[in-house]
């Protein structure tokens, strides 16, 4: 593991069928986890701050996501383009 605390900032950022115009915050790496508290993400035609967080659990991932949303459009989320 790699001890880490990084501002980042991502434009165009894509994972699996989701895409966020600018994902930015702090990169937060330990022994156990990695995460990016208070994250501004400008996605789906609106603004959230969220704590994202993965850590392992056994031999998984976890993954949290706690979000104050504002003015996104959720249909857009399952839009699938091909």
């Amino acid at each position: 593991p790699i001890y880490l605390d990084l501002d980042v900032s991502l434009t165009h950022f894509k994972y699996n069928n989701f895409e966020a115009d600018i994902l930015k915050g702090a990169l937060i790496s330990d022994k156990k986890s990695i995460s990016l508290p208070k994250c501004e993400i400008l996605a789906l035609g609106g603004k959230t701050i969220s704590t994202i967080g993965l850590k392992r659990w056994g031999n998984n991932l976890l993954l949290d996501i706690n979000a104050d949303v504002e003015k996104v459009k959720i249909k857009e989320l399952f839009n699938h383009k091909k």
